[in-house]
């Protein structure tokens, strides 16, 4: 049975540092990056611990194993991860429903995933349904981009309801198509 937690240890973090390793572009295949989608970014530990303990992250267990995460990512570390940081220029110049983002405070999708053998049982779901349970009263949106070479993570991500409202390229050539939740 799964159950949804807050990352609390030096040890689930490693779990979810494994379980990122294992989902990076570099170590899959061609074929299972569409079909089976990707993570881009690769944290070093004491980031990860820093990020956790500003906004905890959301973990899926099933006994000791770990079957999905979901980072929360505050803006406090728009520029610790060099390949976020173009996301964060481009959110600054943006507006939704009439708002300035930079004036909004929002919280931000780290990273996602759920290990393999637990695809394809709502455990993506899950992982955003406590986040949001989690962060709402805090945080009145929810935002991340996702590489447009991610189709299994779009398709996701649109049928909980987040919605595109940027496409840009970044200065690597990486398109990335930024979408928001209003919970």
């Amino acid at each position: 049975m799964i159950r949804y937690q807050l990352a609390r240890t030096r040890q689930e973090l490693q779990q979810v540092l494994a379980l990122q390793q294992q989902n990076l572009p570099s170590v899959l295949p061609d074929d299972a990056l569409a079909s089976q989608g990707f993570v881009t970014v690769a944290h070093p530990l004491p980031l990860l611990q820093q990020m956790n303990a500003a906004a905890p992250a959301i973990l899926a267990k099933e006994g000791q194993q770990l079957a999905g995460y979901c980072l929360a990512m505050t803006r406090a570390f728009r520029n610790d991860i060099p390949v976020l940081i173009p996301m964060f220029e481009v959110i600054d110049g943006l507006q939704l429903q009439g708002r300035a983002l930079k004036e909004v405070n929002y919280l931000v999708c780290g990273q996602i995933c759920v290990a393999e053998g637990y695809r394809g049982q709502g455990i993506f779901d899950g992982l955003y349904q406590q986040l949001r349970q989690h962060y709402a009263q805090q945080y009145p949106l929810l935002l991340t981009e996702i590489a447009a070479r991610n189709p299994r993570s779009l398709r996701a991500h649109q049928r909980l309801g987040f919605t595109t409202f940027h496409t840009y390229q970044a200065p690597d050539g990486e398109v990335w198509e930024l979408v928001a939740w209003q919970w």
